[in-house]
């Protein structure tokens, strides 16, 4: 079959629209009450368009309560969604397949000379039999992947807060800070290390946008977005794991208002989505990261080249269908993964950080400089994990470790290396910024991302400094930041690894 079911439902359109002698049908209600009145078995079309769509599953995604199951023939011309959901799942393009082989082998059947009549309406009648019980085969092996669509649209999630991102490079892997460049810079390649995403300017069957039109700041967002996620949505142990997406994130993220959350504003986060998710905007990563041997057990430095894109789109969802004039399903999310490029960092639980699902559940809003900050020490203390010092001390019949940092980090170098925005509130309000910033060591501390940080330089808090000039003089204090508990054992086991090469 030549055909594709999109292009059979165009026919089918036009063809009941010219019986009706009803011109172009003004709305979806008129194309309805024409389909009922003259049914899609009336053209060659709607029957193979009913072929191909009957019994499959995916009518269930937009099933309004208290109704039958399909097939649900008289409604083909009004349920684009149904066609689409059954190509995002690859289920038409095997029911396709199915009915091209069907075709080829009905063509052969009754072009064959010799046979009789009977012989070949035997015939004819065994191939529709075995074309049917492989139909039904395809829908039940697509049956687990719509109810997983079902079950993310519920809107079951978890929440993602709603915290506002800032324009700030984010702390996490070299790849996202080189989209991070792509979104907000001029290019068509962008590289970083052994990283490179390009922009294409187009492929077949894609719509004909450049892609420097939507690779923006909108673009980073859903980016961040689609990160924070998979680590609130998932056990983040495994990057191929499907996470739910939904266009209100990004409302309650950016906090858009509800009169401005248009049909268009939808249209454009889809279309970042779809982009994140195409060949238009593919990916090289080669990550080096220290990985068991599982013949020896020793570590080693292991080159982990990956490509492919960003996202992984899987399927869509829709709001149930409307009542009143047979409007068509709005679209409200995406089911998701993340690319290949995230498979060797979340297996190593390196992606983010050590702990990256409490981080990914704060507020940017409310807790942007917990955040941060947390980014930006996750990083430096995996950073010196292999040149860092760990004893056991042994006090009351309790063990613990004590550890110490390769060497200690000024105020000013964590507070520019996080990006967090003091300087304006420095101006204006200096204890504030001193404020801020002891409440988020001691919320990192409480939470097992850090553990106890020492001023080498006096109290923590400045409290022993003047009034007058006091965060001039805190910002060069030095504070030692050792790993928290959840952090600890992965970088000791860098600095065990360390050793054991010097052993060698």
């Amino acid at each position: 079959m030549k055909k594709t079911a999109e292009s059979l439902l165009c026919n089918l359109r036009q063809a009941l629209s010219d019986a009706a002698g009803a011109g172009s049908p003004t709305n979806l209600t008129e194309m309805q009450a024409i389909e009922h009145a003259y049914g899609v078995q009336a053209t060659r079309d709607g029957r193979i368009l009913s072929d191909l769509t009957a019994g499959s599953l995916a009518w269930n995604l937009f099933e309004k309560p208290g109704r039958s199951r399909l097939p649900r023939t008289h409604e083909l011309s009004v349920f684009e969604p149904v066609l689409r959901a059954m190509r995002e799942s690859g289920e038409m393009a095997e029911r396709e397949r199915l009915l091209t082989q069907r075709d080829t082998a009905l063509a052969a059947v009754w072009g064959g000379a010799s046979a009789t009549d009977e012989e070949r309406w035997l015939g004819a009648e065994a191939i529709q039999d075995y074309y049917f019980a492989d139909v039904r085969q395809t829908a039940q092996a697509y049956q687990a992947h719509y109810d997983a669509v079902r079950q993310a649209a519920s809107g079951m999630a978890p929440p993602l807060g709603g915290p506002r991102i800032r324009s700030r490079i984010l702390l996490q892997p070299p790849l996202m800070a080189l989209l991070f460049r792509a979104c907000h810079q001029e290019g068509s390649e962008f590289t970083q290390g052994k990283n490179v995403l390009q922009c294409l300017p187009s492929v077949p069957g894609s719509p004909d946008v450049p892609v420097r039109e939507i690779l923006d700041a909108l673009a980073w967002d859903i980016a961040a977005l689609a990160v924070c996620a998979f680590f609130v949505r998932t056990d983040a142990s495994r990057s191929e794991a499907t996470f739910p997406f939904f266009l209100e994130d990004y409302f309650q993220w950016r906090g858009v208002d509800p009169r401005k959350r248009t049909p268009e504003l939808r249209r454009q986060i889809e279309a970042r989505i779809e982009l994140l998710s195409s060949d238009r905007l593919p990916l090289r990563s080669e990550t080096t990261l220290w990985r068991s041997d599982p013949t020896t057990g020793r570590r080693k430095k292991t080159p982990l080249p990956t490509q492919g894109t960003f996202l992984v789109k899987h399927a869509r969802f829709f709001r149930p269908q409307a009542t009143a004039g047979g409007a068509v399903p709005e679209a409200t999310g995406f089911l998701l993964s993340l690319g290949a490029w995230a498979y060797p960092l979340a297996e190593e639980r390196a992606m983010l950080g050590i702990y990256p699902r409490r981080l990914a559940e704060y507020d940017l809003q409310r807790r942007q400089w917990e955040r941060r900050i947390g980014w930006y020490l996750v990083f430096q203390m995996n950073n010196q994990g292999s040149k860092m010092t760990f004893r056991e001390i042994v006090k009351d019949g309790k063990s613990r470790t004590a550890v110490t940092p390769q060497h200690p980090l000024r105020m000013k170098t964590v507070l520019a290396g996080s990006h967090v925005p003091w300087e304006e509130t420095a101006r204006t309000n200096p204890g504030k910024v001193i404020k801020q910033w002891v409440d988020a060591l001691e919320t990192l501390r409480k939470d097992g991302i850090i553990g106890p940080c020492p001023c080498l330089d006096g109290a923590a808090d400045g409290s022993d400094l003047p009034v007058r000039g006091r965060l001039a003089a805190m910002l060069e204090r030095r504070y030692q930041f050792v790993p928290g508990k959840e952090l600890l054992p992965h970088v000791r086991a860098k600095r065990s690894a360390a050793e054991r090469k010097q052993a060698r």
